[in-house]
């Protein structure tokens, strides 16, 4: 934020769900210079998620896991052609076919895709993925007037804690509803 900004939080009522919208407002002309706008969960609906991104989130590790396997096999079969290529074999793939990486690529490039959708279902959903490895998802909302994150990291049966935007999960408090 620079000079002349400043915030302004605005709660509403939107789609059965409480909203939060965070406004950077000139100071000078009183307009809306950016917003962005949040879901708000009370720590039940939070929880009554839990199950679904739970199972979003072992798919997505899973995709990780295998990205990461598939992506050091092609590093080592780029270098293996490399290899044979320097070595007088032309380095000419098996198959015939033009792009020996082109299926290993397109491979890879899928899991991405399907990876950047799963991630994008925890925002559409108003969730904030914080970690992959562990699991550590966070949950706008709004304790005692103030905004904070619900919690919860992967083996928790549901989430009990919450913290300040900025305090980090070191930060974390019991939820007074918990």
């Amino acid at each position: 934020m620079h000079a002349g900004l400043m915030l302004r939080v605005v709660f509403r009522l939107e789609e059965g769900f409480q909203r939060a919208g965070v406004e950077e407002v000139d100071s000078d002309s009183g307009r809306e210079a950016h917003a962005v706008d949040v879901r708000l969960f009370t720590l039940a609906e939070a929880n009554a998620l839990l199950p679904e991104l739970k199972i979003q989130l072992a798919r997505l590790q899973a995709l990780v896991r295998e990205l990461e396997h598939r992506l050091e096999a092609l590093h080592l079969k780029k270098k293996e052609y490399r290899k044979r290529k320097h070595a007088g074999s032309g380095g000419r793939p098996e198959s015939g076919t033009e792009d020996p990486f082109f299926l290993d690529e397109s491979r890879i490039e899928f899991l991405r895709m399907e990876a950047e959708l799963i991630i994008g279902n925890f925002k559409r959903n108003g969730v904030l993925l914080k970690s992959v490895f562990p699991g550590l998802l966070d949950f706008p909302s709004v304790v005692d007037g103030k905004q904070v994150l619900i919690c919860w990291k992967e083996g928790e049966e549901r989430a009990t804690c919450y913290h300040g935007w900025h305090d980090g999960y070191q930060g974390r408090r019991p939820h007074p509803d918990a």
